[in-house]
């Protein structure tokens, strides 16, 4: 039976395991918190450029939830508001068995081998895995990794890849993680919590980026394109090759079209945004440009 334990580490002799709460959530809950925050400004960004195109709330994003199908979820007046409950609306339908079902996910199972402490992480995303690395080598945590498909990093001995193994085997046995050990789950997220909102996560946004005018105004024509693509397609088209070659081809019209004095005219009349400008309160809805939807699917057509 195939074995691979990842982002895995043995604790100095005498770690407390109960103290490992406090420990990860002090390093990792920024971490989570900064990635949510870029996520939020991201999706309300994307949500005002679509309001702006038509103006209409009733076209904007409803519940995924059958019993509030006909309920939009859009505030223009305070679109970073809306982008938290559209997100904790699709995150609402996931189902956590799921993999994948977290990008943001930490989560750890604390195990023990005689009188050492093991612990096993599950993350996803780059920045919270090099946020574990960081921790385990502030904390003098050693790498304990281990996988019998592959062979052993040079660095460590065939004693020590066996003992690992054995290690692995008596701890676990035929059962899952979370049946042999003490589980940790460092939940924020936009349906559990509000902590973006609460001031002691304000600094959460500080770090943010708002993308481009020239990669908002690329976002609404490139998909205008595939949904051009789409329509005009024959069914036999849609295969994914076929989709791979037409974003390519997209992408290839993209960059010759950003010379091109009508997209130049274009980028003029959209507004750049702050990540403070998008999470204030405003008197009226928030719009940023003027563009309709006949001008961008006028520059989508030149795609295809």
């Amino acid at each position: 039976m195939s074995t691979k334990i990842y982002d895995a580490y043995r604790l100095p002799a005498g770690t407390d395991p109960f103290a490992l709460p406090q420990t990860l959530n002090a390093y990792l809950r920024p971490i989570r918190l900064h990635l949510e925050a870029q996520q939020l400004v991201d999706e309300a960004l994307r949500l005002i450029d679509d309001f702006s195109i038509h103006r209409d709330v009733s076209l904007m994003p409803t519940s995924v939830l059958a019993a509030k199908q006909d309920h939009s979820l859009y505030n223009p007046t305070r679109p970073m508001l809306a982008a938290e409950r559209i997100l904790a609306d699709r995150e609402a339908e996931r189902n956590p068995s799921e993999i994948g079902h977290d990008e943001h996910r930490v989560e750890a199972t604390v195990l023990t081998d005689g009188e050492r402490i093991y612990i096993k992480f599950f993350v996803d995303h780059p920045e919270l895995r090099a946020g574990v690395s960081s921790l385990a080598e502030e904390l003098g945590w050693e790498d304990f990794h281990y996988q019998n498909q592959a062979d052993r990093p040079d660095e460590v001995s065939d004693d020590e890849w066996a003992t690992r193994g054995q290690v692995w085997s008596r701890m676990l046995g035929t059962d899952t993680f979370s049946e042999r050990g003490l589980n940790y789950s460092l939940r924020t997220g936009y349906r559990t919590t509000r902590s973006l909102f609460q001031c002691s996560a304000q600094d959460a946004f500080d770090d943010c980026v708002t993308a481009s005018k020239q990669q908002r105004l690329q976002r609404m024509v490139l998909g205008d394109a595939v949904r051009l693509w789409r329509a005009e397609a024959d069914d036999d088209e849609l295969d994914i090759s076929a989709m791979f070659a037409a974003y390519d081809r997209f992408g290839a019209g993209l960059k010759q079209l950003s010379g091109e004095s009508e997209w130049k005219a274009c980028l003029a009349r959209m507004r750049e945004f702050t990540p403070a400008e998008l999470v204030r309160t405003n008197e009226g809805p928030v719009y940023s440009h003027d563009l309709s939807a006949a001008e961008l699917r006028s520059l989508a057509s030149t795609l295809l």
